[in-house]
């Protein structure tokens, strides 16, 4: 897979796992018992996203200084928080699913569901916040051409 996908790889998981967070809380503002089937769907979709952009990270950071040599901290920052979002939504997953389908203590984990999403969703988008630095303010995978 060539490097040049990881940019557009990294926005789909991004968006649907802030979207699941968006959908829970508007669910337990309109007190809402609806079937939370579409969010297992959208977790795990979210899923396979953050494997291909994780996984695409690699060959990205093999073009990582195109044009600008850039640290190798900011990289591992972004590759450590990228780490944190592949084991915490497997959680997050196995957490919704096991609130969905339990027949006794239902309420706590539902509790223990929505925080472990409210992390993934705050470290999904922390790894987004340093992935734009690397590229927006270092140019990592810029490349640029002599005028």
């Amino acid at each position: 897979m060539p490097a040049g996908y990881h940019p557009i790889l990294v926005h789909l998981p991004t968006a649907l796992i802030a979207g699941v967070l968006v959908l829970e809380i508007w669910y337990l503002l309109r007190r809402n018992q609806a079937e939370h089937s579409q969010q297992t769907w959208l977790l795990l979709l979210a899923m396979l996203g953050v494997l291909s952009a994780f996984f695409s990270g690699y060959q990205a950071n093999d073009l990582a200084n195109a044009a600008f040599i850039i640290p190798d901290e900011p990289i591992s920052n972004h590759h450590v928080m990228g780490r944190a979002v592949l084991f915490a939504l497997p959680l997050t997953l196995a957490l919704q699913m096991a609130a969905a389908h339990a027949k006794h203590g239902r309420v706590g984990f539902r509790v223990v569901y929505l925080l472990s999403l409210a992390l993934s969703t705050g470290l999904v988008l922390y790894a987004a916040v340093l992935g734009s630095q690397l590229v927006y303010k270092l140019g990592a995978g810029v490349g640029a051409r002599p005028v």
